[in-house]
């Protein structure tokens, strides 16, 4: 199965709730805009968040080789029946033709305040707060140009680095 078809099934059985574990490889690593990085599959297919997920669409695809930048939009709904949605930039890496890294950003400050919601929203965020916003700052300084938002080049971003197109 080409990088293409294994993401665009994952997302298909993501929005189904059903087998998209089955992608994933056993040392799955998630990271990025995160409170801790998620080491393995069950670890990554347990998370409350799931949980939250109501619907998503997948808004732009890009594959390179063993590589893809997904930006997906989630439906989310809070226990207590409140809508959020969120545009999240998802870096993929396929190992061995499975489902093997993912590195996500999104904004984190809005979706910390839906997560208030929750009764065990520090379980989410934890002490680990700032150093996931100085992540998050870190990689979005790197895409910037002259201190504005510039185009940011998906192939870059596919290749681990962050150059913007002029």
């Amino acid at each position: 199965m080409s990088t293409q078809e294994l993401v665009t099934k994952y997302y298909d059985l993501l929005s189904g709730k059903e087998g998209w574990p089955s992608l994933l490889s056993e040392n799955f690593l998630l990271t990025g805009a995160v409170a801790r990085e998620i080491r393995g599959k069950d670890a990554y297919v347990n998370l409350g968040f799931w949980k939250l997920v109501k619907g998503l669409r997948v808004k732009e695809m890009i594959v390179d080789s063993e590589r893809a930048f997904v930006l997906v939009n989630y439906d989310l709904v809070s226990p207590k029946g409140t809508p959020f949605s969120s545009d999240v930039a998802e870096f993929w890496k396929v190992k061995n033709g499975k489902l093997d890294f993912i590195a996500i950003y999104f904004d984190t400050a809005a979706f910390n305040k839906f997560m208030a919601q929750l009764t065990d929203f520090g379980s989410f965020i934890g002490r680990r707060r700032k150093n996931v916003f100085a992540r998050s700052t870190a990689f979005l300084e790197k895409c910037t140009l002259h201190g504005r938002w510039s185009s940011i080049s998906s192939r870059a971003l596919i290749r681990g680095t962050c150059a913007v197109d002029i």
